[in-house]
């Protein structure tokens, strides 16, 4: 009897799982070959069967005779079909921007991952200076911040009628730069952090990657844990922060990364440590890995959630020109 996974064979899942993953369409002779370094042995004639009955499915499309693409029915197909392998691992979309990211601290240019916060236009300018109220607190990457109006488009983000989207950056650009640098880090958890007097002091909650198929982070924000503009007015409150791990041997690698990133004015980092402290080890591996901690890039939009605004906020949403961003006190002019 042929394995199924949502109504679909092994066979297709695969297909769809390459073709989810790649930055260009993507033809049968690729997609077997891939298949083949997986193991799964079947031909390309095999492959055009799977490709039909997923096009009749409209979970990919053709792109003439480049290959094909996935639509978002099937990126959404995939996720249902995976929600138990995505525990504890990054999401598809994510891993797929990670990949494409082209964002050099070398020269300062190139696309990173962003969050995106989308809000009506009435609440434009309100929201632009609640942002601006926090901008110059070290509890986000940056303070760069990308605008789009309705109808347009963030990245791959399309902005519907009557809204507004907002972009910065995300924590997970520590990944994108690293990965490109043979260093894969991987993000274990992220938790709410106090800051008093403007200091951080440490978590006093988390939630593990591998217990959640959604952005811890994001869920703390939506939840109301935080309390971003009380820390721009008093100096305390909370904000969200992210654990990420990486092998001890590359620590001079995350070292001087960090410090390229800081000098292209990305920050938030709280801690780097080359070796877990034992008292703060989540599992057993930890005892052979270093760790980063670092300030949620969500933590910029976090006020507007705070204030009462309606936001619809997603984390890791799509990939941005940083040099279509800036600072959010030269948005209104």
């Amino acid at each position: 009897m042929m394995q199924k996974y949502g109504n679909l064979p092994k066979t297709a899942v695969e297909i769809l799982k390459i073709i989810s993953m790649s930055s260009k369409p993507t033809n049968s002779i690729e997609i077997a070959k891939m298949l083949h370094k997986e193991k799964v042995y079947v031909d390309s004639r095999t492959v055009r069967y799977h490709l039909s009955q997923l096009e009749e499915l409209r979970f990919i499309v053709k792109i003439g005779r480049k290959g094909c693409v996935i639509t978002p029915e099937g990126l959404e197909q995939l996720k249902r079909i995976m929600v138990y392998e995505r525990l504890g691992m990054p999401s598809i979309q994510v891993e797929k921007m990670i990949a494409n990211s082209t964002f050099s601290p070398e020269t300062g240019k190139g696309t990173v991952l962003a969050n995106v916060a989308v809000i009506s236009k009435d609440d434009f300018e309100r929201a632009v200076e609640i942002i601006n109220s926090v901008s110059s607190l070290n509890v986000f990457p940056s303070q760069l911040v990308a605008i789009v109006d309705e109808e347009e488009s963030l990245g791959e983000y399309s902005v519907p009628e009557d809204h507004v989207a907002l972009g910065c950056i995300s924590t997970t650009v520590y990944d994108s730069v690293l990965r490109k640098k043979g260093v894969f880090v991987e993000s274990i958890a992220a938790g709410v952090y106090e800051i008093m007097d403007k200091r951080p002091v440490g978590f006093v909650e988390l939630i593990t990657h591998n217990g959640a198929t959604l952005s811890p982070g994001e869920l703390f924000i939506k939840a109301g844990w935080t309390s971003v503009r009380k820390i721009a007015e008093t100096g305390n409150g909370y904000v969200t922060a992210a654990i990420k791990r990486f092998p001890f041997s590359f620590s001079d690698v995350i070292e001087s990364t960090v410090s390229q990133l800081k000098k292209a004015g990305i920050d938030g980092i709280i801690e780097i440590f080359a070796i877990t402290p034992e008292i703060e080890r989540i599992d057993i591996t930890d005892a052979r890995k270093g760790r980063l901690i670092v300030f949620g890039g969500g933590n910029y939009f976090a006020p507007l959630i705070e204030e009462g605004m309606n936001v619809k906020l997603t984390i890791n949403a799509t990939l941005i020109e940083i040099s279509k961003m800036k600072t959010p006190d030269k948005i209104l002019r």
